[in-house]
């Protein structure tokens, strides 16, 4: 731009740098947009690891305290049901994708966005096993998130 003493700026001159200014400003929220998606999608991944986390977790500790004798993996191993000090414990995932923990009393949500979860004795070398697949789904805006756990749980004798 030319500055000439006493005249100002050409109207050229003036559209050239609103053309340049909204450009810039554009840019700039396309980036502010992706950067608050991306942030959307992190908090999104983070809170279904915490809930297929929270379920394995305590899911694994009852487990743990049962004896092999007691496990009834039933349903294609979509449900298993045990026994601890003489009370009976049903975990299964219900049609709204919930992890439910079902005992004598009541029933309880023991995680969200729980897709699938499997059970499968392991008896060929460690007869006192039992592997647990824990699978959970959210659908978002931009992307369908899936994240999935599995874990050995070894039970009493």
């Amino acid at each position: 731009m030319l500055y000439r003493p006493g005249k100002g700026f050409t109207l050229l001159e003036l559209l050239v740098v609103s053309f340049i200014m909204a450009v810039v400003t554009i840019i700039l929220f396309m980036s502010f947009d992706m950067i608050g998606a991306n942030w959307q999608f992190d908090k999104d991944l983070v809170g279904l690891q915490q809930q297929v986390r929270l379920g394995m977790e305590r899911m694994a500790r009852e487990i743990r305290q049962s004896r092999t004798a007691d496990i009834n993996i039933a349903n294609g191993g979509a449900n298993i049901a045990f026994t601890i000090g003489g009370s009976g414990i049903n975990y299964y995932v219900d049609g709204n994708s919930n992890l439910i923990r079902q005992d004598e009393a009541n029933s309880t949500i023991m995680g969200n966005f729980i897709s699938t979860v499997n059970f499968t004795p392991i008896p060929m070398l460690f007869p006192n096993k039992v592997k647990i697949i824990l699978t959970g789904a959210k659908a978002t805006l931009r992307k369908n998130l899936g994240f999935s756990l599995t874990e050995e749980v070894s039970l009493r004798n």
